[in-house]
């Protein structure tokens, strides 16, 4: 059995890293939108 200290930090952890991608796929999608000269902000 797991502290919820440990599982409180391995959830900190993968929210993390969850945030990481929604920023790398927002950044990728504002070059693509950037591309394609859209005035659309999302």
């Amino acid at each position: 059995m797991t502290t919820s200290h440990e599982t409180n930090n391995k959830r900190v952890r993968r929210d993390k890293v969850e945030l990481e991608q929604l920023q790398l796929a927002r950044d990728e999608a504002g070059a693509a939108s950037n591309d394609l000269q859209r005035p659309r902000t999302s």
